[in-house]
């Protein structure tokens, strides 16, 4: 297929199918930068390498191949999946490097197998493969996506934000890598996931990441610092929390109306919490009055109870306890 090449160096124009200049050796760019071969289109992103732009084939197992026309699939790129209803199994190459942000957002996708060479995942759309800066304005790789499992391999360096929230099957899912974060809203409202284990090197809880999810139980590593916002805010089947002691900040929130938890051990080396943490609350609507407007419903929130916070005697936790009317007792009274 024949389409209208400039070159990024000299500015001639080429009506050949070649990627590079055979004046100067320039890179090409495309005037019709996607191809279509077959049940693919997808575009060259630079010398030997392309990404997959969608999918256009009727298979409902897709095992996506290596290398088209002689060119190496490194990247999924953005809505190449998504939307699509048809599609069950997707196993991927050990070519690709980076999934992008929208991938296979609200696909009825059910499994994936992610190989051993995929860096980044849920990242913006870009043409780079590195540098990634989430376009908030997109959705997740997987977001609502009928994926019930999935296995993080060890060369993910990143996951980006939302990449498998609202996920409504999703009930697995194994780190085999060392990221530092679990990024803003990534397991939210996944409300079959249980249990997980986080991998020793997170450091970062982000905002509402497992915000509203099925979570019954959570152990959070020593290496992590800070539990952002509303972390894991209206998990209300979550009863055990274990924090590993190398905690620092527990941000606002992050507890927020996990009816059923009633106690945690606060480790000493938490230096800054935030009061909102650990209430439990409900809401009603009350009328108040808005001038020209008459009287208006206004939605507040009264708190219940707090949830019962055991620190170490004199450590910053209890001092805090003490002084926002949490309730508290001493660590050593923990099994009584």
């Amino acid at each position: 297929m024949s389409v209208f090449r400039k070159c990024t160096k000299c500015d001639v124009i080429f009506a050949k199918d070649i990627s590079f200049c055979p004046l100067c050796g320039g890179l090409l760019s495309h005037c019709e930068p996607n191809l279509s071969i077959a049940q693919y289109t997808f575009k060259e992103i630079k010398r030997g390498e392309i990404e997959i732009t969608s999918y256009n084939g009727p298979d409902a197992d897709i095992n996506v191949p290596s290398s088209i026309n002689g060119m190496t699939v490194v990247s999924i790129g953005k809505y190449a999946f998504a939307n699509r209803n048809g599609i069950r199994s997707v196993i991927l190459p050990e070519t690709v490097k980076v999934i992008k942000c929208d991938a296979f957002y609200n696909s009825s996708l059910t499994s994936i197998v992610l190989p051993n060479s995929i860096q980044s995942i849920g990242v913006a759309d870009d043409d780079s493969l590195s540098g990634y800066i989430f376009n908030n304005e997109g959705h997740g790789a997987f977001e609502a996506s009928r994926i019930t499992s999935v296995t993080i391999p060890p060369s993910v360096k990143e996951i980006f934000p939302r990449a498998f929230a609202k996920c409504p099957l999703l009930s697995s899912v194994k780190f085999e890598c060392n990221i530092k974060s679990i990024p803003e809203s990534c397991f939210q409202e996944c409300r079959r996931l249980t249990t997980l284990d986080l991998p020793n090197s997170i450091q970062s809880i982000e905002e509402k990441a497992f915000e509203s999810s099925g979570l019954t139980t959570i152990k959070i590593p020593g290496s992590t610092k800070e539990i952002g916002s509303s972390c894991f805010r209206n998990c209300t089947r979550l009863s055990s929390v274990f924090l590993g002691n190398g905690i620092e900040e527990i941000s606002s929130g992050a507890f927020l109306n996990c009816s059923s938890l009633y106690k945690i051990a606060i480790p000493a080396s938490v230096k800054k919490m935030d009061a909102t943490a650990f209430q439990i609350t409900h809401e009603y609507t009350c009328n108040t009055w808005a001038g020209p407007y008459g009287w208006m419903p206004e939605k507040r929130s009264c708190i219940d109870r707090t949830i019962k916070l055991y620190c170490q005697p004199g450590s910053y936790a209890m001092v805090f306890a003490a002084s926002n009317n949490l309730d508290y007792d001493s660590i050593e009274n923990w099994g009584s």
